[in-house]
């Protein structure tokens, strides 16, 4: 079949499955550039945008380029509002980037939906700890701004 004889959403589906191929093989600049394809043709409205979305966002994750990760973690959710996959991604991007309560917020709705997703379970655990380390950073230099 050819490119002209295939709908965009089919299109974006090959882009996002040669995305997977560079992803498992751990080269994640390339399998950005599919999921991008994925993305610009992804008919408006689509749900499929979300995955293409937080495919990319954990591209992102990997090359530690997590404002890049929560933008795409963002528009995923935008188009599937409790996608779990999004959410655990834009709360490693949250964590990754020193906003431990936006990551805990995230994990607890993740947890909401998969009350048995280990990562979520891991990341539960260890988020309260980060979190009051943070505040108590918080409390020790609230003099010292003036």
């Amino acid at each position: 079949m050819s490119d002209e004889a295939e709908d965009p959403l089919q299109r974006a589906v090959r882009a996002k499955e040669s995305g997977n191929v560079h992803f498992k093989a751990k080269r994640y600049d390339e399998a950005i550039k599919y999921y991008a394809e994925a993305i610009e043709l992804c008919p408006s409205g689509s749900k499929e945008a979300a995955i293409f979305y937080s495919n990319r966002a954990a591209c992102w994750l990997k090359l530690e380029k997590y404002d890049n990760a929560l933008s795409d973690a963002n528009s995923a959710l935008v188009v599937v509002p409790n996608d779990i996959k999004g959410l655990y991604r834009r709360a490693l991007a949250h964590e990754a980037l020193g906003n431990s309560v936006g990551a805990f917020r995230d994990i607890k709705q993740v947890l909401a939906i998969d009350p048995k997703n280990a990562d979520a379970i891991e990341a539960a655990q260890r988020l309260p700890a980060t979190i009051k380390k943070q505040a108590e950073k918080m409390q020790s230099t609230d003099g010292i701004v003036g």
